[in-house]
């Protein structure tokens, strides 16, 4: 699905109008997910899908920029929190030439400041230095924020970030708790869990770590886990990096004896939501309230 979706916006999608563009986006998500359309409200939005949209083409944060760039949300990771919970970081490379390829460890991860889904683990004995490098500079060439409409994404510098493969230190099934917060108050918590089947499932629990009726992306598992012990400081920690923020989800990796930061995403999937079920979405809504929106002309700048 998600390279169907990548095709459509890098040729047609490009050149119509950011709410056809959404429309579609969405709608997308919804019949592929067995759901009926659905036409957002954006000018009095109610369900949490249509608020994201709303978020997405009339808000704009001014350190939207600096939070959604891996590289530059160091800082404020090291202001907020303490450089501790920033990801190690191997390298920073300005184009895949730049890399050095000797002083890397075994495994390692690539990816870039900017967008969302482009990473690539790797092993330094058996990787295709020039199949990679061709993606690692299409990566660099991809303006994301025009290819999502994420206004966030516009870093001024797009690099290549070079750090260790946690989950090969750490174990493949290493939790990645990912913070909804709304209002800069963390709400809920996804967590995956892996079927014996080996399909993938969410479970969402509130602050109390109580399962929810709900989930989004992907149904609960059919035995769910209990909520991770570390949950409270999950949320502590998203709560630092959602301050005065309407809307984020917050990214973590759980590693033995430290939390660290993944990534800050203002628009969960791009702003195109698959509540499950459907009737959650309007619930989710009523918890988000939405800040002054600029709804001059078609997008704000």
């Amino acid at each position: 699905m998600k390279q169907v979706r990548r095709l459509l916006r890098r040729t047609v999608m490009r050149s119509i109008s950011d709410g056809l563009h959404d429309l579609i986006m969405l709608n997308y998500v919804r019949l592929t997910n067995g759901k009926l359309p659905h036409w957002p409200n954006l000018s009095n939005p109610t369900r949490l899908s249509d608020k994201m949209l709303a978020l997405k083409r009339f808000h704009r944060h001014p350190l939207a920029v600096q939070l959604a760039d891996k590289l530059l949300v160091r800082d404020i990771v090291a202001q907020r929190l303490g450089p501790e919970y920033a990801m190690p970081l191997l390298q920073v490379a300005d184009s895949p030439e730049a890399i050095d390829r000797e002083s890397l460890p075994e495994r390692f991860v690539v990816k870039p400041n900017h967008g969302s889904g482009m990473v690539m683990r790797a092993s330094r004995d058996s990787i295709d230095w020039v199949e990679a490098s061709r993606t690692f500079q299409t990566w660099l060439d991809t303006d994301y924020a025009g290819y999502s409409r994420e206004y966030q994404y516009a870093t001024p510098r797009r690099v290549l970030l070079v750090q260790p493969d946690l989950k090969a230190m750490h174990g493949e099934d290493l939790p990645e708790p990912k913070v909804l917060c709304f209002n800069g108050e963390p709400r809920y918590l996804f967590m995956r869990q892996v079927e014996p089947n080996g399909e993938r499932r969410r479970n969402v629990y509130d602050a109390e770590g109580r399962l929810q009726p709900f989930s989004e992306g992907a149904p609960h598992a059919e035995k769910p886990e209990p909520a991770p012990e570390r949950l409270k400081a999950f949320f502590a920690v998203a709560r630092a990096m959602a301050a005065d923020l309407p809307f984020a989800r917050v990214d973590l990796y759980d590693t033995p004896g430290q939390i660290l930061l993944g990534e800050v995403t203002f628009h969960h999937n791009g702003g195109f939501l698959n509540v499950i079920p459907d009737r959650a979405d309007a619930f989710l809504g009523s918890q988000l309230v939405l800040p002054p929106l600029q709804r001059q002309g078609r997008r704000a700048k």
